[in-house]
This record gives structure tokens, C-alpha cells and sequence, in this order.
């Protein structure tokens, strides 16, 4: 194949999403459009699965009702066809949306309420609503880290980053405000989620923050000057991890198969390798060299001189006993001894259902 379904992209005056396909080399070509159904479409988030794409309208039009929303799109797994599903009702003036890794639950900020709506997702993408939670003045960008554990909502009104938890129930729970330069526009958080980047647009900077990886708090790093109004900010690091299972949903009497792949730099790099599987109730499960499982914070591979290659694979069969809902594997390489993560999270996600 050489070419790969690849990004989505609102437009707010002609009101419709534009596909584009990805070749090898990066270069985009379009192929597609669909009509939102609403006015004025600003933001966009794909499921981890790549199943599902949802999209926040300032406006949308659904059996003449207009209202607010955020709406579901499905991706064809083969041609990446787009289909409008349905939409959910949002607060006033929705303008971005995101999407936890996990792929359980959705944040919508809602720019005059002063809030971020919270939603969970069914196995069908669909969207249920469960509450709202204020934010600072104008909430224009948020971001959720990579472990699924934190989010960050920039506030333009009043020049603050809001620090957020996330229950194991996908509800938010406000850690606090930090002070930001003026006007920040955009938030994220690196592959990594040890830093957060805000791009402010009336001063020309990008504002720098170190995350506690343990409460999720941020300390300012200080500030870079950017060309003049930056209104977005992204982060990209080379992935050396990937991991991938055979299936999204288990059942009873299936056999799930984790394949790790490796593909460090050329400078030869002594790490530790973490493999992790996220229980459904959030807590953690270490793999080990003989193919268990322990609740202990212990590598796979100690002190190991990264190589490529393909590791496993893991095969676990599944006998109905085990939990109901979402996993997800995450693998990390950190410094030896130290746990300090240096390359990007990889995770995959999948659940079990009888």
C-alpha cells in the first residue's frame, strides 16, 4: 500500500470536513469532503482506534433544531470514507475538542460558558454526556496528556492554564490555575508527558512548563519569542517504541497477541524497558521476562543497550474471568534506574468484553 488514510480538516465557511490521503513521503492529497451538517466546524480529534473522528461545531443544524455540538463522524478502516453519525449538544460557543488516549471519554471546552463538557464513549464511538466543569475565562485549547491521567485547558481571557485530573469515571478534577503571557491560544503536551507548550498570541511567545508526572502540576519554564501571533503549537518526537495487539475487542475464548517493536537511533543508548498493561480501574500490571504479571514497578529489561528488533509476541487467552472494559499497553524505555522516561509513551489500546 502506499498510500495511508490520513488527516481531517474543518472548514468554517464552507461548513465541511476535507480527507486527505497520506503518501510515504509525507505529502498530502485530497480526497474527499463531507458537509458537517452545522456552521462553522473549528476543531477536530480522532479516536485512538482511528475509528472515529469527533469535531465541535459553533452551530449545527439536526432536525431543525439549532444548538451548540459536537458531532461523530465514522472512518471507513479501508478507504477512509467519512460518514456523519450524529451529534451531541455542547455549551455555548464549543471551540475545541479532545480525545482521552484510552479512547473512553471526550472534553469539549466551551468557550462563553466558561467550561469544559465531559462525555464518555461507547465501543460505537457514540457520545454520552457526564457533566460539565468550569474553567478560567474563554477557553480556546485543551490538551490530555499521554498517560490519560492529566489535561490542560488554556484560558485566553484571563491568561491562565487550567491543570485538571482525570477519574477513573473520566470526570475532571480542577488541580489549579497557573499564570501564563498574554492571550495563550493553544496548549499540548509532549509524547513523553514530562512538559506542556502554550503558544500566546498578543505577546509572540511560546510559554514552557515541566509536569509533575506524579500530580500533574506545572512549573513555568520560562518563555521563547515565536514570529508574530503564533495560534498553535505541537510537539513531535521520532517514536522508538511501537506497540500493536491483533484485535480491539476481546472476548471469551480469544486469544489476544501484543507484538513490541523497537527502532532506536544510531547512537547506541543503555535504557530500561518498561511494558505495562492499564486495568480497566486504572492501576497497573508490569509484564516480566516469563510472561507475568506484577503490581510491582519493575522493567521487562534492565540496563539494556537498545537494538532494533521485535519483541514477543505476549499471547494471553482470554477465560471470561477477567475484568470487563478498557486496557490499554503502554511501553516506555527510561533512564537505568532512575525511571526518568526519555523517549515517547507507546500504548495501545483494546477492551474485553464476554
Amino acid at each position: 500500500m502506499t498510500e495511508r488514510q490520513g488527516g481531517a480538516s474543518p472548514s468554517t465557511t464552507s461548513h465541511t470536513l476535507w480527507r486527505y490521503a497520506i503518501d510515504l513521503m509525507g505529502r498530502m492529497t485530497h480526497v474527499g469532503t463531507l458537509k458537517t451538517g452545522g456552521a462553522s466546524p473549528v476543531s477536530v480529534a480522532l479516536h485512538p482506534t482511528g475509528q472515529f473522528i469527533y469535531y465541535v461545531a459553533n452551530l449545527y443544524v439536526d432536525e431543525e433544531l439549532y444548538a451548540y455540538g459536537v458531532s461523530i463522524i465514522s472512518v471507513d478502516p479501508i478507504s477512509g470514507a467519512l460518514t456523519r453519525r450524529a451529534t451531541v449538544a455542547a455549551g455555548l460557543l464549543p471551540t475545541a475538542v479532545a480525545v482521552d488516549p484510552t479512547g473512553r471519554f471526550a472534553y469539549v471546552a466551551n468557550r462563553s460558558y466558561r467550561q469544559m463538557s465531559m462525555y464518555s464513549i461507547a465501543a460505537n464511538g457514540m457520545l454520552t454526556p457526564i457533566g460539565v466543569i468550569g474553567t478560567g475565562n474563554s477557553p480556546v485549547s485543551l490538551a490530555v496528556d499521554p498517560t490519560g491521567r492529566f489535561a490542560y485547558v488554556a484560558n485566553s481571557g484571563d491568561d491562565t492554564l487550567s491543570a485538571y485530573k482525570l477519574a477513573t469515571d473520566g470526570k475532571l478534577i480542577l488541580l489549579g490555575n497557573t499564570a501564563i503571557e498574554h492571550d495563550p491560544q493553544s496548549v499540548t503536551v509532549d509524547s513523553t508527558g514530562q512538559f506542556a507548550y502554550a503558544a500566546n498570541w498578543s505577546t509572540d511567545s511560546l510559554s514552557k512548563y515541566r509536569i509533575d508526572v506524579t500530580t500533574g502540576r506545572l512549573t513555568p519554564l520560562g518563555a521563547v519569542g515565536t514570529r508574530s501571533g503564533p495560534a498553535a503549537v505541537i510537539t513531535f518526537t521520532s517514536p522508538a517504541l511501537w506497540l500493536s495487539v491483533n484485535e480491539t475487542l476481546f472476548r471469551r475464548g480469544t486469544t489476544m497477541t501484543l507484538t513490541t517493536v523497537t527502532t532506536p537511533g544510531s547512537t547506541p543508548q543503555v535504557v530500561d524497558l518498561y511494558v505495562a498493561l492499564q486495568l480497566p480501574d486504572r492501576t497497573l500490571r508490569f509484564l516480566q521476562a516469563d510472561g507475568g504479571l506484577t503490581p510491582e514497578v519493575r522493567p521487562l529489561v534492565a540496563s539494556w543497550t537498545a537494538a532494533p528488533f521485535m519483541g514477543g509476541p505476549f499471547h494471553y487467552a482470554f477465560s471470561g474471568v477477567e475484568s470487563v472494559g478498557d486496557y490499554r499497553w503502554l511501553a516506555v524505555f527510561t533512564e537505568p534506574g532512575t525511571g526518568t522516561i526519555i523517549e515517547p509513551v507507546a500504548q495501545v489500546p483494546f477492551a474485553f468484553s464476554p
